[in-house]
């Protein structure tokens, strides 16, 4: 493959918001392949990272199983894995008490997950609204929760509580919801400080847990799963074309994503 160079086309945002298409030529180096694109997920991070193709080491590349549709597999990959590394690499077991605050396109991955694990899954959002679709995916229990707010009195604490919505978190509103020797674990995170009550948590035995971009190994088992369990995420799907992108990244915006944006490729529309 040495001596190879591939032109492929990528759509870049301006400051203004907009999308334009443009062409990319580049050169194959040892042991690199060109992966094109058909289906592409999108999150908040894409507006300026959206082709129609990519150069990978082969190495870094993996099979996206049979039994797994491409439209399901594109937002596993992306919003799955970063739910999946931390599922899987922080102690959380079955049985475990799960908290999910937000019911967006992480948070609604994070309870199929987590549910199909065996956890006990808690989910926490700011209204009524989306109480019957989290019971559908696997929640044993909804409440409604505002940070800043107190939880109910009957609320029995969590073992773990995954962040997956909005990133200006009150972090003391979070202490009476955890487990002593329980963790938070930040899903969204902000370039802005975030307040922690540092002695509270202490005392409390409580983690605040980061986590790894989700490894090659991380995101073949999470497919692998995903098939065993047919855990598919809820998609929407939009051309991948400026007009698609944008139109996309505005549903993205309005908060009217359902929950993970799905950009597909003319000719392989579902």
């Amino acid at each position: 493959m040495n001596n190879m160079s591939v032109t492929y086309k990528i759509f870049r945002g301006t400051p203004e918001g907009r999308i334009f298409a443009a062409e990319t030529t580049q050169a194959l180096g040892h042991n690199q392949v060109f992966i094109e694109t058909l289906l592409s997920g999108l999150c908040g991070t894409d507006q300026h990272h959206l082709r129609h193709g990519a150069v990978w080491d082969a190495n870094c590349v993996y099979p996206i199983p049979d039994e797994l549709d491409s439209v399901s597999a594109a937002p596993l990959m992306c919003a799955g894995a970063t739910v999946w590394s931390v599922l899987t690499r922080f102690r959380i077991c079955p049985k475990d008490r799960v908290g999910v605050m937000g019911k967006g396109g992480l948070g609604h991955l994070a309870i199929k997950l987590a549910a199909a694990m065996g956890c006990e899954v808690v989910t926490l959002s700011g209204s009524e609204s989306k109480r019957q679709e989290a019971i559908k995916f696997g929640a044993s229990e909804y409440h409604v929760f505002s940070s800043g707010s107190p939880p109910s009195k009957d609320f029995k604490p969590l073992k773990h509580l995954l962040l997956c919505g909005n990133v200006d978190v009150d972090y003391s509103s979070l202490l009476p919801l955890i487990d002593s020797c329980g963790s938070v674990h930040p899903l969204t995170a902000t370039f802005e400080p975030s307040g922690i009550p540092t002695l509270q948590f202490a005392f409390k035995g409580i983690r605040i847990q980061g986590s790894h971009v989700a490894s090659r190994d991380d995101i073949r088992s999470l497919l692998e799963f995903a098939v065993q369990k047919k855990i598919v995420p809820n998609v929407i799907t939009f051309p991948l074309t400026i007009d698609g992108i944008e139109g996309a990244m505005q549903t993205l915006r309005d908060g009217n994503m359902r929950y993970r944006g799905v950009l597909v490729r003319k000719g392989l529309e579902v």
